[in-house]
């Protein structure tokens, strides 16, 4: 499974355990400006995460994060790794959006986002909104 991705031009960047003590690992793929983690359970294939951003003029902007399975601790993993990525890159900004397709889980999200320091900004009807971290220099 690990071997595959790496085959694929993903390479490894960490592994460790999650919130239910499974071993898993996470992998990135870089492309002009691209960036993919996925997160791979080593016992269970089915528990799986990945990350999709890239970066741009105004910083690294995250486009989309999926989880196969709620409160593993997954998609902080990915946060994380994301963090750590920018910080060695000296990118001052990671920012994204809060699509309405995700509005049923607001309040999940804002919890997210907020314990990794975003700023959370919605829209007056809390349809939409976006994120936004500002990290110190290096």
């Amino acid at each position: 499974m690990v071997e595959a991705c790496i085959s694929d031009g993903y390479t490894l960047i960490e592994e460790t355990k999650n919130q239910c003590e499974e071993l898993v690992v996470v992998l990135a793929y870089r492309w002009e400006g691209f960036i993919i983690l996925k997160l791979k359970n080593k016992a269970n294939a089915q528990n799986r995460a990945e990350l999709f951003a890239d970066t741009d003029e105004n910083g690294l902007h995250i486009n989309d994060i999926h989880t196969s399975a709620s409160n593993t601790g997954n998609g902080s993993i990915l946060m994380c790794c994301l963090l750590k990525i920018a910080v060695q890159e000296d990118i001052k900004r990671v920012y994204g959006e809060l699509s309405s397709v995700d509005n049923d889980h607001f309040d999940r999200l804002e919890h997210f986002y907020s314990k990794f320091g975003f700023r959370i900004r919605f829209n007056e009807d809390r349809t939409e909104g976006q994120i936004e971290l500002m990290l110190p220099n290096k």
